[in-house]
């Protein structure tokens, strides 16, 4: 189940990125919803808000790392609940979308833009929704220590 949803997030991000790429010159905007959002289409060769410009090295062994201690807590430390299995399959989605990006174009492809906030894509989305769910996750089950340790 978790490798369903990484493939549908990976596709979906594909998806999308390749019809900003195909259907958008860069920098261009285009009005989605009003003034609220617009898809505009950027080049980033930072992580998030563009920061570490131009460090993709250190991104793609980031990333590896990442998904390996990831994996490593799911299959080790994790009830395997639909929970987990959302969380850790949005996580790695997110991830490969971005990974692909930087591999093979050495930038990601973002375009979802709130102009109040950096424009960010699809892969992002899943990563920072998987993040918060794995961190509830962890939390919840500290909690759970924490108490049948008092109650022992």
């Amino acid at each position: 189940m978790v490798s369903l949803i990484t493939i549908i997030v990976f596709v979906l991000d594909r998806i999308a990125k390749l019809y900003i790429t195909n259907n958008f010159i860069l920098f261009e905007s285009r009005s989605l919803i009003g003034d609220l959002v617009s898809l505009t289409y950027v080049q980033n060769t930072g992580a998030a808000f563009s920061i570490l410009q131009g460090k993709r090295t250190f991104f793609i062994i980031m990333t590896l790392i990442m998904l390996a201690v990831i994996l490593y807590l799911y299959k080790k430390h994790l009830d395997k609940n639909i929970y987990s299995i959302l969380s850790v399959g949005l996580i790695f989605g997110g991830a490969l979308g971005n990974f692909y990006d930087r591999l093979i174009h050495h930038y990601v492809i973002d375009f979802i833009d709130f102009h109040f906030f950096p424009v960010f894509n699809i892969a992002d989305m899943a990563l920072v929704i998987g993040t918060i769910i794995l961190s509830i996750i962890i939390w919840i089950t500290d909690q759970k220590e924490v108490t049948e340790k008092q109650l022992r």
